[in-house]
């Protein structure tokens, strides 16, 4: 039902036993098996009447001898027609020459015919002109193809005097064709599309365990989701999942409306790498897929080549295998369960998106979503856990919920000890580089500082040299900030000194928040341009003269509103069973409104994700 096809695609790729693998293509001569049944019966017959003559004949194979054992043969034997005695003579001769194949005596009619060229040999220099231009990558039709080749066996018509002919359409059609099918579509559409269609495509190695080998991308939601406080439509989700090859069984993922980043691959891990017990918790999905992973195949975004993940990893045990460019075929199983899900869970729901504009027709995607996003995140869970990992796939073969069970029960995945998860939050943080400074550490304009942190400078700082050191910065948090002691070898969690406007605040909020405020300055005070009207205003009134000088400047969206909002799975998890949805800390937003208009002129200033 999922994806089973890819199956039978599954091959090794250990090299350990050489004489299972070689590049040397293998052929084998052809058998009587690689032609039809009616020429094979034919050929039979013509075996069986030399096998009868040959067991049959004394003295040579002359027509003296061989004419009385055709009127005895064919007295009961009419599957062919009775040839002549030279044919049985030119059949028995095939026969020894191939010792005594079958095919010897089949008929190749197809290498009949005449073979000379029949067309005027400037057809050859006429035909390439057309033929060049048909391979162009802007690809244009055959039929146009043609016409310009007939165009110019008309033209050379008028200018020698006649005496060349174009070949008919369909000739032509055949001898285009005729040519090399993968080089044709390497020139008009590419070598990619090329290896895709005629390449080899190798397979990937059939893992024995589960979380040995887990794949890992992105991908938007086809449907518009509301905002949970004002009912707004907010947009099409970004969905990064993981998937267990050995089971086929759904194991983590992280929504988001932010673009894919580091930020959700480290989620989309983290909750991997953990129990499901918040699903359990509030909704009572049963969800038992978890431990460390041992391969982590990913493509070649940007996100997947950053200096965190590569850490992050490393520091967790996880392996990282990138995909080769352009190869979605040694990824295939994520790569198909994307389909699945928009198949099977968004194709019956409303504000679905459709995949283009020519399907999706007059229907209004934005204006028939009824979604909310924690409601979406709820019932994509239960999904998920309850319909797709238990479902078996279209030939009833593979059960992903029963695999993970019994691989589970012969070699369970490694667990994350008390300490690593505890420690998790600090390991998927966003490094950073800051500077020790007096007042501590300032990061995106928000200090933080401690007792700890101070007595760390009194020992090991000297104001006189600027001194940078590593941060961990959680992206659901920035209540704290985790700094890396190199002196002690260790991490030190250093918390906000503003405890308030940062309680339970996220990065995005924060950095949503500190662009706002910057956009409302530009809106109500005075940038440097008014700033210099206001001088030279100055110096007119100074002079007896009077002018005035007034900006505005409106924007407005709801999607940035979301992203202000730290709307993600993630917090819908932790908002748990709240009456008001995915209200966040009073100092720093409600759900009104009102609210949203803040975010005009917003735009201009934080257009960077």
């Amino acid at each position: 039902m999922f994806d089973d096809e890819f199956e039978d695609q599954i091959i090794s790729e250990d090299t350990s036993d050489q004489h299972l693998q070689t590049n040397d293509p293998i052929f084998f001569s052809s058998d009587l098996g690689s032609y039809s049944e009616d020429i094979s019966q034919e050929a039979t017959a013509k075996y069986e009447l030399v096998i009868f003559l040959r067991s049959r004949l004394t003295g040579g194979w002359t027509q003296k001898n061989i004419d009385p054992l055709f009127d005895e043969y064919f007295s009961q034997n009419r599957l062919i027609t009775m040839p002549s005695w030279r044919t049985a003579v030119r059949w028995h001769k095939k026969l020894l020459e191939q010792c005594d194949a079958l095919v010897a005596l089949i008929d190749r009619h197809d290498c009949k015919g005449n073979r000379n060229k029949k067309l005027h040999l400037d057809h050859d220099n006429i035909i390439e002109v057309p033929n060049d231009l048909f391979l162009k990558a802007k690809r244009p039709s055959i039929a146009g193809a043609y016409r310009y080749y007939k165009d110019k066996c008309l033209l050379r018509d008028q200018s020698k005097g006649g005496g060349i002919r174009p070949m008919s359409q369909r000739a032509f059609y055949d001898r285009i064709y005729k040519q090399n099918s993968y080089e044709m579509t390497a020139k008009r559409r590419g070598k990619y599309k090329a290896d895709m269609k005629f390449g080899y495509k190798g397979g990937i190695i059939k893992p024995e365990r589960v979380m040995q080998r887990v794949e890992i991308d992105h991908t938007p939601l086809d449907i518009i989701l509301l905002d949970d406080g004002t009912g707004k439509p907010i947009g099409k989700p970004f969905l990064t999942l993981l998937k267990d090859v050995y089971s086929g069984c759904l194991v983590g993922y992280h929504l988001t409306f932010k673009a894919p980043s580091y930020a959700s691959v480290a989620k989309a891990i983290c909750h991997t790498l953990l129990p499901k017990s918040q699903s359990q918790e509030l909704w009572g999905i049963e969800w038992p897929c978890n431990g460390k992973i041992e391969v982590l195949v990913v493509d070649n975004g940007a996100e997947f080549w950053s200096k965190s993940l590569e850490q992050m990893c490393l520091e967790l045990g996880i392996n990282i295998q990138y995909n080769p460019v352009r190869q979605p075929w040694l990824k295939p199983f994520i790569e198909r369960n994307f389909r699945s899900i928009n198949d099977l869970l968004l194709d019956e729901q409303d504000g679905k998106t459709f995949r283009s504009l020519d399907v999706r027709d007059e229907y209004d995607s934005v204006k028939e979503a009824t979604i909310k996003f924690s409601n979406f995140v709820h019932g994509f869970e239960k999904w998920m856990a309850e319909v797709y990992n238990c479902s078996s796939d279209s030939r009833g073969l593979r059960v992903p919920s029963l695999l993970w069970q019994e691989g589970f029960d012969k070699l369970p995945p490694a667990k994350l000890n008390e300490q690593d998860a505890i420690d998790l939050p600090k390991i998927a943080g966003l490094k950073k580089t800051r500077t020790l400074q007096p007042s501590g550490i300032t990061h995106e304009l928000l200090r933080y500082d401690s007792e700890a942190l101070s007595d760390y400078r009194k020992s090991c700082w000297s104001p006189d040299q600027r001194k940078k050191v590593i941060i961990k910065v959680d992206i659901d948090d920035v209540s704290k900030i985790y700094v890396y002691l190199s002196e002690l070898n260790t991490y030190l969690t250093v918390p906000c000194v503003d405890k308030v406007y940062t309680y339970n605040l996220s990065l995005d909020q924060h950095l949503i928040n500190k662009s706002l405020t910057r956009a409302k300055n530009l809106l109500h005070g005075k940038s440097d341009k008014d700033l210099a009207a206001s001088r030279e205003e100055i110096r007119e009134v100074l002079a007896g003269h009077d002018a005035n000088v007034k900006t505005s400047t409106k924007v407005t969206t709801n999607k940035k509103a979301a992203q202000y909002k730290g709307y993600s799975s993630e917090t819908v998890r932790n908002a748990g069973n709240a009456d008001k949805g995915l209200s966040t800390h009073e100092g720093k937003t409600s759900d009104s409104s009102e609210n949203i208009s803040d975010l005009e002129a917003l735009w201009q200033s934080f257009n960077k994700d």
